[in-house]
C-alpha cells in the first residue's frame, strides 16, 4: 500500500464547492483502493502553501506526490502558534482531507490580477499594489515567488 498526496488549488481540491465525490483525486482513490490518499489541494492556493503541504507530506512519509500547476501570484502567511500543523479530516477509509488552520493567503483569481479598487495589469502594478493591501512580510514572500 502506498501514501499518496494531492497538493494543489481548486483543481485538485476535494473541498472545492461542486467537487466532493466527483473530485478527480477522490475517483482516483475509488478506482485503486489499496492505498491511502492525503489531499492538501484548497482552491485559491499558490507555492508557497505547497512548500508546507511538502513538508507536512514529508512528516507523514508520503510515498508518491501529484503536484497541479497554479499561478504564481497567489501568496500565503502563516500566523499562529503552530503553523505547521495540518488537521486530517476522513472522508472514507482511505481518503482524507488535510487544512492548515493557520494559513491567511491571498489570490487573485484570474490572470489579471486586483486587489480591492486596483486593477492590477503586469508584474509592475502588481508589485506598486501589493503594499498599499497586504503586510509587508507578505508581499517579500510575493516578490520571490514572482522571481521563477
Amino acid at each position: 500500500m502506498l501514501k499518496v498526496a494531492f497538493i494543489g488549488d481548486s483543481y485538485a481540491s476535494y473541498v472545492q464547492t461542486g467537487q466532493g465525490m466527483n473530485s478527480w483525486t477522490y475517483l482516483l482513490a475509488k478506482h485503486f483502493p489499496q492505498h491511502q490518499y492525503y489531499n492538501y489541494a484548497h482552491g485559491g492556493r499558490g507555492y508557497d502553501f505547497y512548500q508546507l503541504c511538502l513538508l507536512d507530506a514529508k512528516i507523514r512519509n508520503i510515498d508518491v506526490i501529484l503536484i497541479n500547476k497554479t499561478f504564481s501570484h497567489r501568496v500565503s502567511e502563516l500566523h499562529g502558534d503552530d503553523p505547521h500543523s495540518f488537521t486530517a479530516t476522513a472522508i472514507d477509509d482511505n481518503y482524507f482531507t488535510l487544512y492548515c488552520e493557520n494559513i491567511v493567503w491571498y489570490t487573485p483569481a484570474c490572470y489579471t490580477p486586483h486587489v480591492d479598487t486596483i486593477h492590477l495589469d503586469s508584474k509592475k502594478d502588481i508589485s506598486k499594489g501589493l503594499p498599499e493591501v497586504i503586510p509587508p512580510s507578505l508581499f517579500n514572500s510575493y516578490n520571490e515567488v514572482l522571481r521563477y
